[in-house]
């Protein structure tokens, strides 16, 4: 009898295994989202000129195929965050090394970011020497830790916030603004800001003329971003993810006399706080002074993936930006085919819905190479906001 009992209990628990085995295998976890239950009927993602809809296995496979992948997000946006994570993940498992390179770091922090992958400085020290604040924990914090964890360097891809602002206020031609600066400033920028004319211009320009000529809302801010900069750390020699700035393979390209006066003042750029002066009173806010800054944000991406695809052709790169900068190949993506033509870049452009369905909308299609569209949470009402 006691044997009976037995026997039956071993043959229940083989069953209740065989159908927890079922179930897992119904829910196809890993095709589906990597295996991130987080992100379960959270996103979808198509091909960007086909439309087809692809599953997370789908994309992972595309990933591996690609030298530099481009993951343009929406910032401060919860499934987009998840989502750019579990891709860098799924890159780390891949047996090709891969680099991270972000936005939201300025080049001049590079070495306290490398001092913290390498756990020689805190987290509260990082996170203020590399100007990171609440929103850095809320967004980008998983996509340093899985880095640190894996070994995995991580580039801080962009130009000194500090120094765009000068160049747009300074009312000379990039080259010109460049050799004013000292030695250890020009180090952090792109030699050259070549002036691209054509679609990025005019959905650019369309884009500011729908905020009355200032900056729009921050569509390309990073999330992380202060609006005060404690002072820089002391400059040291770039990493090896942040080589010296190559010589350029064409002179630097101003706007032309037909499209910018060549006394006009540089722009600024998206990534920036809106002005509080209107652009009449303020002559370095008008859209086209603008735009030139926002080139330069460009210039200094591209130059930090291509420097490091050139220093390190074995590691692919997965570069993690805001989508504007992205889409329909923006400003970062042809500055970078232009950097490294053989590199096979692969562009994520991805947009927040509310509509839970996450049905492909058909202009987005040739926006990216895949479209990726996740579940965002509808606009709070006054009432539920208690006004």
């Amino acid at each position: 009898m006691r044997h009976d009992t037995g026997a039956r209990l071993i043959i229940g628990l083989l069953l209740t295994a065989a159908c927890a085995g079922c179930a897992t295998s119904r829910l196809d976890l890993w095709k589906r989202t990597g295996g991130s239950a987080a992100l379960f009927a959270q996103f979808r993602a198509y091909d960007g000129r086909t439309g087809r809809p692809l599953s997370f296995a789908d994309l992972a496979r595309r990933c591996a195929t690609a030298d530099v992948i481009v993951f343009g997000e929406e910032h401060s946006d919860a499934v987009c965050n998840q989502l750019e994570a579990q891709v860098f993940h799924a890159l780390l498992e891949q047996p090709r090394p891969v680099a991270l390179a972000m936005e939201f770091f300025e080049a001049d922090t590079q070495a306290s970011l490398d001092a913290y992958l390498a756990r020689r400085i805190a987290e509260p020290a990082f996170r203020q020497q590399t100007r990171q604040g609440r929103a850095y924990v809320l967004s980008h914090r998983p996509l340093i830790e899985l880095a640190r964890a894996a070994h995995a360097p991580v580039i801080a891809a962009n130009a000194p916030r500090r120094l765009v602002r000068a160049y747009r206020q300074s009312g000379l031609a990039y080259r010109e603004f460049r050799a004013t600066l000292p030695a250890e400033d020009q180090r952090w920028l792109p030699r050259r800001n070549t002036y691209l004319s054509g679609p990025y211009e005019e959905r650019f320009l369309e884009l500011m003329s729908g905020h009355g000529g200032e900056t729009p809302p921050p569509a390309s801010q990073p999330a992380s971003a202060p609006a005060t900069q404690p002072a820089a750390p002391p400059t040291t020699a770039p990493s090896h993810t942040q080589p010296a700035a190559e010589p350029p393979t064409s002179s630097p390209v101003d706007p032309p006399p037909t499209t910018m006066p060549a006394d006009s003042q540089p722009a600024g750029s998206p990534l920036e706080s809106p002005p509080t002066a209107a652009p009449s009173e303020d002559p370095s806010n008008t859209p086209e002074r603008l735009y030139l800054a926002q080139l330069l944000w460009d210039e200094a991406m591209a130059e930090s993936v291509a420097l490091a695809r050139r220093t390190h052709p074995h590691q692919r790169v997965l570069l993690v930006v805001g989508v504007f900068h992205v889409e329909h190949d923006g400003g970062t993506v042809e500055k970078l085919r232009s950097r490294r033509p053989r590199d096979r870049v692969l562009t994520l452009v991805y947009r927040g819905r509310p509509d839970a369905e996450l049905r492909l909308d058909r202009d987005d299609l040739g926006a990216g190479d895949v479209v990726l569209y996740g579940v965002k949470p509808p606009a709070e009402s006054a009432a539920a906001r208690g006004g």
